[in-house]
């Protein structure tokens, strides 16, 4: 038979309280501890994005729009564009395409090729 102390020693309440003793104090050093962490280890994204208020996407595409000034290959961009937006069921990436859109259809109209 085994000795009752023992049983006693390992009843659900007692874990219970065992744990409870320990949450608080713990949270305390995890919770400030990931943050930190978090705070070192996030991604760096704004060289190779492009503002997100005005110009949501890549820099590098912008970039490229900007520099053209052959109306048929800013046309082939806007296509291409166009393309990836019909083929895309990301909403993020529907805007990106969309604002590629408005970027080339602009350049073609500072470029003068619609007139």
């Amino acid at each position: 038979m085994e000795n009752p102390r023992i049983q006693i020693a390992v009843t659900p309440i007692t874990r219970h309280r065992h744990l409870k003793r320990w949450t608080l104090p713990a949270l305390a050093v995890a919770v400030p501890l990931l943050a930190l962490v978090g705070a070192f280890t996030s991604p760096d994204t704004s060289s190779a994005t492009a503002s997100a208020d005005d110009r949501p996407g890549s820099l590098a595409v912008y970039q490229r729009i900007d520099a053209t000034v052959d109306c048929g290959e800013l046309q082939r961009l806007f296509d291409i564009a166009d393309r990836n937006h019909g083929q895309t069921t990301s909403y993020r990436q529907r805007g990106w395409t969309l604002a590629y859109m408005a970027a080339a259809d602009k350049r073609m109209n500072d470029v003068g090729c619609y007139g």
